[in-house]
């Protein structure tokens, strides 16, 4: 939740970053960049979720990994980046990254370097606050990721989520 103490409208801009990883973290550490070659991305307008999937090298089995913002009054469209070096830019930092200046290239399909950055816009009113939710999942199937997001898609049902989980844990 930002708040605006202030008198003034505050126009924020949120943009998220992940690096990645579908596969077991052993073959995650020994060979990062083979592991790489068989991710793809995709985004769903519908849902305004950047999906990443990966397809395995041995069987019929893909992997998914589906994230978005949920963010009520969003000004301009989302928009997105899944190549590292694109967001980073060519000698910066993850401190200093090309993307927080810049806008997203919203390209999707295969990189040698893959990440999922989404970008959204909101104004906090004065004296006022806005939640924003970033809800992230994993599924073995296209059917798997939209269950999430369809169990997310309202801030009172992530609040349900939330005291689900705390109940349970």
């Amino acid at each position: 939740t930002f708040y605006n103490d202030s008198n003034d409208l505050k126009r924020l801009q949120i943009t998220s970053y992940t690096e990645p990883i579908l596969c077991e973290n052993i073959d995650d550490i020994s060979h990062r960049t083979f592991q790489n070659m068989f991710l793809s991305s995709i985004y769903d307008d519908k849902t305004n979720s950047l999906i990443m999937r990966r397809k395995s090298s041995t069987s019929n089995i893909n992997l998914y990994l589906i994230q978005r913002f949920l963010m009520d009054d969003i000004k301009n469209s989302y928009t997105y980046e899944t190549d590292r070096i694109k967001f980073v830019g060519r000698n910066r930092t993850y401190q200093n990254p090309l993307a927080l200046s810049n806008d997203l290239s919203c390209n999707l399909g295969v990189s040698i370097d893959p990440i999922m950055s989404l970008r959204g816009e909101v104004e906090v009113a004065p004296n006022s606050s806005k939640t924003i939710y970033f809800v992230s999942g994993f599924g073995r199937s296209m059917d798997q990721l939209f269950d999430i997001v369809n169990s997310c898609c309202t801030s009172d049902k992530i609040k349900k989520a939330f005291q689900v989980s705390s109940l349970m844990s």
